[in-house]
């Protein structure tokens, strides 16, 4: 009698196996592509990475010497030549510290209500800092005096590069010789000054009795019309004899008025600092 023949059964435990696997293949494989979706996305929103920022220079500046208006310094080194985007530029005017600018050939600056112009001279035209390029720091009318100015070459981050000092001299000091008559006013010649000084250091003004008229800079020939006791219009002469266009000893100024001088009035001549600070005073009566 024969047997009949029996069906084989998978096991069920092998079975379950297998499901395994494939679901934690299948968990892989979605991990794979979200990660390389999500560079792919990176990479289309966020661009390609930025390349890495040039090194930061080191620079070197020579001693600073006066200019009109203000000073300057040479670069004296720089160990590589980069653009202006590189840079930035501060002032610092005693104390106070202002605001860093972009470098450019001028760069115009406002420190405690005064307007000052930084100017860098690329001496080769290069149009990158090098060696031999100048820094001028001025202010139209002169520094103040007796005052520290700081120049910070800064990295583009800010950071510092160097630096330079400059102390502005002191106002001058000058005197007058006595008064002489002259047709329709007066004059008198500078006997002394401590220092030669441009014309855009120095403001004149004059006073007729208790009114004084307002301030004008000096120059050759300057007018000033005084309102009282009558109005009046002064003209204001300086003259220079050795030519140099600063005040210097031996320098004349004559003040006089078309007609004659009023009698029995007091004027007073006002040599000014460029700031309004009195230098010196001539009175005369006529």
């Amino acid at each position: 009698m024969s047997q009949a023949g029996s069906t084989s059964q998978q096991d069920p435990s092998h079975k379950r196996r297998s499901l395994l696997l494939v679901a934690v293949g299948s968990v892989v494989a979605i991990a794979v592509i979200a990660a390389v979706l999500a560079q792919v996305l990176l990479g289309v929103f966020s661009g390609p990475p930025p390349p890495p920022g040039p090194e930061k220079i080191s620079a070197t500046f020579g001693s600073p010497s006066p200019v009109t208006d203000g000073f300057q310094f040479t670069v004296t080194n720089v160990s590589r030549a980069l653009g202006p985007l590189s840079f930035k530029v501060k002032l610092a005017v005693n104390a106070t510290v202002g605001t860093p600018a972009g470098l450019d050939t001028t760069i115009s600056l406002t420190i405690i209500s005064l307007s000052y112009t930084i100017v860098w001279a690329d001496s080769g035209g290069e149009r990158t800092l090098n060696a031999n390029d100048r820094f001028q720091v001025i202010r139209p009318g002169g520094l103040p005096p007796s005052t520290v100015f700081t120049f910070s070459l800064l990295w583009f981050d800010d950071s510092l590069v160097q630096t330079e000092q400059y102390t502005s001299v002191p106002r001058p000091v000058i005197t007058f010789g006595s008064v002489n008559v002259i047709q329709d006013g007066f004059m008198f010649s500078v006997a002394g000054a401590s220092g030669s000084f441009a014309p855009a250091n120095y403001k004149v003004n004059l006073q007729v009795n208790s009114t004084i008229g307002t301030a004008v800079p000096l120059a050759l020939s300057m007018t000033i019309v005084v309102p009282a006791p009558v109005a009046a219009t002064y003209t204001i002469a300086w003259l220079d004899p050795g030519g140099e266009r600063v005040l210097n000893a031996g320098d004349t100024f004559e003040i006089t008025r078309s007609g004659g001088l009023q009698p029995g009035t007091m004027f007073t001549f006002y040599l000014l600092w460029s700031d309004g600070t009195t230098i010196q005073t001539q009175t005369y009566t006529n």
